[in-house]
């Protein structure tokens, strides 16, 4: 039996399929990735022996790039020569000379360091203007993070570290000078006519200049200012080439982007591991059907060091600014990921209007994991876009503002259906973020604990329908004026919905859900929510087994095996909790209060 095994493995390394010979290749760490990528052909598989490729490269072919064994082999930027750092006058501050290319990221035992990019804001803790939010005011750190600088003038790297640390004696990770090229990234550039803009970000500068107005309209603009943004660059994988698969693989300390997509069609990330980045998965315009499963992306703890506060003091900042992905395509798939740790955990943006020829292809977001942002959980704007994309299945966790809904003003649908959010804080649902109307918005049967100040917009096509809310909000802000068609029906469960709704007549008493760890999302017998929701075809109540829907994201009778099966394996399928705290360790702590299960892990 084993000659038997042992010849058909070899027929199929020799014999052609389809007219076409199957070529495996394999990358021995003293060897170039993009060699071997230079020399392969349509449809070769090349396999990475384990090990840490110093290279960023690119793949102008279609191929298949994985791991020989998942986890073992890492595609880093990262800066790999020793570092000789020297205790300066000041105390816990060191510095590092003849780094002479910029240094835009930087870890420390995992966390992530603030760039104050030049000397002189380093010495005085000072942040803006001319940052990523340009126009904001200068603003100061009275107890500062874990900060860096680079002095250009000198070549010096300069470091402030807590605690009396010495980094020579740490891990510290930080970019090297291969900041290679170029890439697409959308900017939020304020609440008016012009909020979003195409910013190309490449190496070398010159930086490109966006003229932002404070306030009028494309007809009459007012008081423009040029923000100059700075020469951020860098790239793991770039992939310009349809049909491409990437398996098993970490990529780690990615100054700009880990995985650039561009604009190629039918591209698959799975079971990889991504750490430092800024954006893990940055896509163009006109990229389609992008598929992203089993992967994590744990930008590294945050400066804030898991508190999650002072949002714009930490945030505003390329160094620290972590998005796990930036899809401004069609035809997303996002599955059985975990992400934790960053700004605005999921940035998708929909078809943009410039690009109409565009399929618009129904994108796809489920089954993940969501946890510790350091401002909106899941973010949905898709302003000048058309946001056709379904959210479900997903567990939120985090105690800051949970969701989102900026700007949808084309439409799509964007659905948004049985999801969990726990255990809530900030604002109950962003909802405002530009003068626009949101359109076309469908939140239903969610699970959603959160919310402490209201937040409100202007909503058309939009339904608000087979929830359950628990919000701390005493602020009176929904009303069938503020919130239009996204204003809650009859048919929803808003625990003390009178203290932030007027006008709500639907159930505000205890939705009774259950209290152990295995039980808290479950209504229980006697709940009011039970058999309360209304029956839609557009709902995905594929649930409902007796044809009248409950209210919530699980159905009663149903119970946390049900979800868990439906769920599967969030993050790479080789981390487990026997290995995570080698395999991924940056994971942030899982909540005592819930069942693993609930995430899949």
């Amino acid at each position: 039996m084993k000659i038997k095994l042992a010849m058909i493995a070899l027929i199929f390394l020799v014999f052609p399929l389809k007219g076409k010979a199957i070529n495996i290749r394999y990358v021995e760490t003293n060897k170039k990735i993009q060699e071997v990528i230079n020399q392969a052909s349509k449809g070769d598989t090349i396999i990475l022996k384990d090990g840490i490729y110093h290279e960023n490269i690119t793949i102008n072919q279609s191929i298949t790039l994985k791991a020989e064994h998942p986890g073992e082999a890492t595609i880093t930027n990262k800066y790999f020569k020793d570092v000789d750092w020297e205790k300066s006058s000041e105390d816990n501050v060191w510095v590092a000379k003849n780094i002479d290319w910029p240094v835009h990221r930087m870890l420390v035992e995992g966390v992530h360091a603030f760039d104050y990019r030049s000397k002189a804001n380093f010495d005085l803790r000072e942040c803006g203007p001319n940052w990523s939010k340009g126009w904001q005011e200068k603003k100061y750190y009275g107890i500062p993070p874990i900060y860096f600088a680079r002095d250009s003038t000198t070549n010096s790297l300069w470091l402030r570290l807590l605690d009396g640390q010495d980094p020579n004696y740490l891990q510290i990770d930080f970019n090297s000078g291969h900041l290679g090229g170029k890439t697409l990234v959308q900017k939020d550039l304020g609440a008016y006519w012009n909020q979003q803009q195409i910013v190309t970000i490449s190496n070398p500068p010159p930086v490109h200049p966006i003229i932002h107005w404070y306030g009028g309209d494309e007809q009459n603009p007012k008081k423009p200012k040029v923000i100059n943004f700075p020469p951020v660059c860098g790239i793991n994988i770039n992939i310009k080439s349809d049909d491409v698969t990437i398996e098993g693989l970490r990529v780690h300390m990615a100054p700009t982007v880990g995985i650039e997509v561009n604009n190629s069609k039918n591209v698959t990330i799975t079971e990889c591991y991504f750490s430092g980045y800024q954006f893990a998965i940055n896509s163009g315009y006109e990229c389609t059907n992008l598929t992203v499963t089993h992967c994590e992306m744990g930008g590294g703890r945050m400066v804030s060091f898991g508190g999650h506060r002072n949002v714009n003091d930490n945030m505003w900042n390329h160094s620290t600014y972590v998005n796990p992905i930036k899809f401004n395509g069609t035809g997303l798939k996002f599955h059985h990921n975990y992400i934790y740790e960053g700004y605005d955990l999921f940035h998708p943006r929909g078809r943009h209007k410039d690009y109409s020829d565009v399929p618009d292809l129904r994108s796809d977001v489920g089954f993940n994991i969501w946890q510790n942002a350091i401002d909106n959980v899941a973010e949905f704007d898709g302003v000048e876009a058309l946001m056709n994309l379904r959210f479900h299945h997903n567990l939120v966790l985090s105690d800051h503002d949970a969701l989102a809904i900026t700007t949808t003003e084309n439409g799509g649908p964007l659905t948004i259906d049985h999801n969990i959010w726990w255990p809530g804080g900030g604002r109950i649902m962003k909802l405002v973020g530009t003068s626009r109307t949101n359109r076309g918005v469908q939140f239903v049967h969610n699970t959603y604990f959160t919310g402490d100040r209201g937040s409100s917009n202007d909503f058309e096509q939009s339904a608000f329908e087979n929830n359950i809310v628990i919000s701390k909000c005493e602020e009176i802000t929904w009303t069938p004026e503020s919130l239009g068609e996204f204003f809650p029906t009859k048919h929803n469960l808003l625990l003390s919905g009178d203290q932030y709704t007027t006008g709500f007549d639907g159930i505000t008493s205890d939705p009774h859900f259950g209290t152990s760890p295995s039980t808290i999302f479950l209504l229980q017998e006697g709940s009011p929510a039970i058999d309360a929701g209304v029956k839609n075809d557009r709902y995905f109540q594929s649930n409902v087994l007796d044809d009248q829907p409950d209210l919530g994201a699980i159905e009663y009778g149903q119970d946390m095996d049900a979800w868990a099966e439906m769920f599967g394996h969030c993050g790479p399928t080789w981390i487990s909790l026997d290995n995570q705290r080698i395999k991924a360790p940056n994971r942030p702590e899982w909540p005592k209060e819930i069942n693993r299960r609930w995430g899949g892990i």
